[in-house]
């Protein structure tokens, strides 16, 4: 247990991680969601999100840069404000956002499935997550290239929607329903937020990395671009191939895009879609017990969670208080309420984080190497993650 974390992770397994969550934390989950809330103006709902998602990750390469460590935020928050109860608070924070997300998606999950198989999500869900555990435990290399083929499946599906529903998109005809009204975009966009939820996940695989003060920045930069090209792309063929309010209702938004656009593969889409899903939950719980793991090393959780398995040396313990806890709140709390909860808090961790680097820049001077954001970046970033909660609660 002395060594720790094994660094066996390079920039392009990273990235697919990164990818791999913040796709199957979104867009196959509240697709339907945030047309919901902002109808047609949901893909515009998206560029805003993406826009606070963006400025956010340009704070954290450089957080990370500076500190290249496990449980990264709560690090961030310790050096910025000397304060081990904020930092503490934080790192609980990151882990709720990783249990949160986690069980929205665990939920989606019961969606697809219900639809395809007609068994309920509880007799569902609790087999997955003892699977999902097990991989976890496993072993990092194995649960991050597990994730990573996953990753690739879900870039394939997404495609593949997006081929499959294009022409119906390019000959509709344009809205004849009303505008944008301010509230609706950015209620949207507080929900679409949930979609950009995985790139701050990288961090906490520093101690797991090889050469993390160039990995990081690259897969961070790589998966929010990935991810909003995706996103802009699918939700723009959405909102014109599909009427608006069955896709609203769906409980598999994408299979009702490609009935839409009587693809003859829509069953088959269902089915991969299914196990994609499952990739973000897989993901969210490596984070939060790595979070866990770092946050008992320094004693801001309890000692026992940072007990690593003699072979496998991945953190079992906490690895199994997070899946416990996922699977819990899947059982008994609602999808939007989960995914609102799951971007308030992201928000929240993400204001801090910027206020952190404007702090640490007065604090301390600029390190020698790695990423430094342009001044403007934790300004403006602060000041969107600050609307965006405002929306969230309102809505």
């Amino acid at each position: 247990m002395s060594q720790g974390l094994r660094r066996s992770i390079g920039p392009i397994a990273l990235s697919l991680y990164g990818i791999g969550v913040t796709i199957g934390a979104g867009i196959f989950v509240l697709l339907g969601e945030t047309v919901r809330v902002a109808g047609h103006g949901a893909p515009l709902s998206f560029v805003l999100a993406g826009l606070v998602a963006a400025l956010s990750a340009l704070t954290y390469i450089d957080l990370s840069s500076r500190y290249p460590v496990s449980s990264g935020e709560a690090v961030y928050v310790r050096q910025a404000w000397r304060s081990a109860r904020l930092s503490q608070l934080v790192g609980f924070g990151v882990v709720a956002v990783g249990v949160l997300s986690s069980a929205t998606i665990l939920q989606g999950f019961a969606g697809y499935a219900g639809v395809l198989t007609g068994l309920p999500g509880w007799l569902t869900q609790p087999v997955v997550m003892a699977g999902l555990i097990l991989i976890a435990i496993a072993g990092v290399r194995e649960s991050v290239w597990t994730a990573g083929l996953l990753t690739l499946l879900e870039l394939g599906i997404l495609i593949f929607v997006i081929a499959a529903a294009a022409p119906a998109a390019l000959s509709a005809p344009g809205s004849a329903g009303p505008g944008f009204p301010v509230l609706g975009l950015f209620s949207g966009a507080a929900i679409a937020f949930f979609a950009f939820i995985g790139f701050e996940d990288i961090v906490n695989l520093a101690e797991e990395v090889r050469q993390p003060r160039k990995s990081l920045p690259i897969a961070i930069g790589l998966t929010l671009g990935v991810s909003t090209l995706i996103y802009v792309l699918l939700v723009g063929v959405a909102v014109r191939a599909v009427d608006l309010k069955a896709l609203a209702a769906s409980a598999d938004p994408l299979v009702e895009i490609l009935r839409a656009s009587d693809s003859p593969h829509t069953r088959l889409i269902g089915s991969l879609s299914v196990f994609a899903i499952l990739n973000g939950a897989l993901i969210q719980i490596i984070m939060a017990s790595r979070v866990l793991y770092g946050m008992a090393r320094t004693g801001d959780a309890p000692d026992r969670l940072s007990r690593l398995m003699p072979r496998r040396r991945t953190p079992y313990i906490a690895i199994l208080l997070s899946g416990c806890a996922v699977l819990l709140l899947a059982l008994t709390l609602p999808l939007g309420n989960l995914a609102r909860m799951t971007s308030f808090v992201t928000l929240s961790i993400f204001l801090l984080m910027n206020l952190s680097l404007l702090r640490l820049r007065r604090l301390t001077p600029d390190p020698d190497a790695g990423f430094r954001a342009p001044t403007w970046v934790p300004w403006f970033g602060a000041a969107f993650c600050l609307i965006l909660m405002g929306f969230a609660a309102l809505s």
